[in-house]
C-alpha cells in the first residue's frame, strides 16, 4: 500500500484507524445525496471581479484609486503595488466585506499566518491556485482544494462546514472520503500527508488525487 510522506510516524497515524472505522460506521448514510449546494449571489459590479480577493471596490471609490480598473486588468501586478496596499489599508477601515470563499480564506490566512506560504505549502495547494483564491473574489475551488483549505487553516468541523458552503459544497455522509476529512478535523489531524494516509488505508482516492492500487 502506498504510504504518504509525513513527519508523523506511521504508528501514530495507525492508532487512529480503529476510531476512524467506528466513526465511519456511525456516521455513514448510504444513498445520501446533496453534496453540492453551490450558488452565487447576484452578479456584482464588474469592479469586484478585479479587486483583491478579500476586498470589494464600489463606484464611489474609483476616483480615489491610484490606478484605473482597466490598468489593473491589463497588469494584475498593480494589485500588489505599495500604492494599492496603502489604498486598501485606508479603505478597509471604512467598508464592510461580503463573505465569499476567497474572502474568508484570506481573512483567516492573515489572522493565523505571518506569510501566505506557511498556509498553502503545507496544505498542498500550489502557488497558482492560491493566487486564484487571493486575486479572484468569486473564485470557486474544487472540492479537494476547499477541503485542503479547511485542513491548512486548522478548522474545526463547524468552521469547515461553513467554509465548504461558501465554496458551494457540503460534506456528504454517503462519501467515505468526506467522513475521513471530518474525522480528521474532529481529531485535529490537520497534516495533509496524515489525512491522505488514512484515506489510503480506506482504499480511497486521496486529496492529492492518488488512487491506491
Amino acid at each position: 500500500m502506498f504510504r504518504a510522506k509525513t513527519d508523523v510516524p506511521a504508528a501514530d497515524i495507525d492508532k487512529y484507524l480503529p476510531e476512524l472505522y467506528a466513526y465511519a460506521r456511525e456516521h455513514y448514510k448510504p444513498g445520501h445525496e446533496d453534496k453540492v449546494t453551490y450558488s452565487l449571489p447576484p452578479e456584482p459590479p464588474e469592479s469586484i471581479r478585479y479587486s483583491r480577493a478579500d476586498k470589494i471596490l464600489d463606484e464611489s471609490d474609483k476616483d480615489r484609486m491610484p490606478f484605473s480598473m482597466d490598468e489593473m486588468r491589463k497588469d494584475p501586478a498593480l494589485l500588489d503595488s505599495p500604492a494599492m496596499k496603502r489604498y486598501y489599508h485606508s479603505w478597509e477601515k471604512k467598508k464592510s466585506v461580503t463573505k465569499t470563499f476567497s474572502s474568508e480564506v484570506m481573512r483567516m490566512v492573515r489572522e493565523k499566518y505571518t506569510k501566505a506560504s506557511a498556509f498553502y505549502v503545507p496544505a498542498g495547494i500550489d502557488k497558482r491556485t492560491f493566487h486564484k483564491i487571493r486575486s479572484d473574489y468569486l473564485y470557486k475551488p474544487s472540492r479537494n482544494t476547499a477541503m485542503k483549505c479547511c485542513l491548512g487553516l486548522k478548522l474545526n468541523c463547524d468552521e469547515a462546514n461553513d467554509l465548504m458552503q461558501l465554496a458551494g459544497y457540503s460534506f456528504s455522509p454517503s462519501d467515505p472520503a468526506d467522513l475521513v476529512v471530518l474525522f480528521c478535523l474532529e481529531k485535529k489531524i490537520w497534516d495533509l500527508a496524515s489525512v491522505n494516509y488514512l484515506m489510503d488505508s480506506f482504499d480511497l482516492k486521496d486529496l492529492d488525487g492518488f488512487v491506491p492500487e
